[in-house]
């Protein structure tokens, strides 16, 4: 059956009025929709003055922040001198660190400070640089070795040997560029 025949059809039937009941349920419907447009009308005005002033709560307390935030807010940040500025990743100023390894007798071991070494060890030097420069090794001011330093870490090519009744000495590596590290090996024990 097609939607104008079920048309057809229906339109042949005889009009039937509602039940009384149907129409009583009808009318207490329409009766409590329009009781609650009327309530909502009424307190519309009210909402309504209530968001106002909400809205105004909000507002103020949001321009508060803002004041109290600019308030506290430093002053302007001072402008240093572009000479004084380090790009980054550039080294902060040169640098040179000097680390020692004695070899005793048939090992080798770390240099520890305040030890006391014997006669016939042996004094290895490690150097690390910030960058390449020409450097120079010194005992007591008396210079031991020099030459050039590629950057990094670089072992020197030289060892010093202490000698028998060797006093204290210190040990210094100066670079071209005005870096300087020391280390002091205590006296010969024997």
């Amino acid at each position: 059956m097609t939607d104008a025949e079920l048309d057809a059809r229906f339109a042949s039937l005889p009009a039937q009025p509602p039940s009384a009941e149907l129409c009583v349920r009808t009318l207490a419907l329409v009766a409590a929709e329009r009781e609650t447009e009327r309530l909502a009308a009424a307190i519309a005005p009210r909402a309504a003055e209530r968001s106002r002033t909400r809205r105004w709560v909000a507002t103020l307390t949001g321009l508060g922040a803002v004041a109290a935030a600019l308030a506290a807010w430093p002053g302007a940040p001072e402008v240093a001198d572009p000479a004084e500025l380090v790009p980054k990743g550039a080294p902060a100023a040169p640098a040179v660190d000097l680390r020692a390894a004695v070899r005793r007798g048939g090992s080798v071991e770390r240099y520890t400070p305040g030890a006391r070494y014997a006669a016939g060890d042996t004094v290895y030097f490690r150097v690390h640089t910030s960058s390449p420069t020409t450097a120079r090794l010194t005992r007591d001011g008396v210079e031991i070795w020099a030459g050039p330093l590629a950057g990094g870490e670089v072992d020197l090519p030289v060892g010093y040997a202490l000698e028998p009744g060797e006093a204290a000495a210190t040990f210094a590596i100066d670079t071209a560029d005005g870096a300087r590290a020391e280390l002091r090996i205590e006296a010969v024990a024997r």
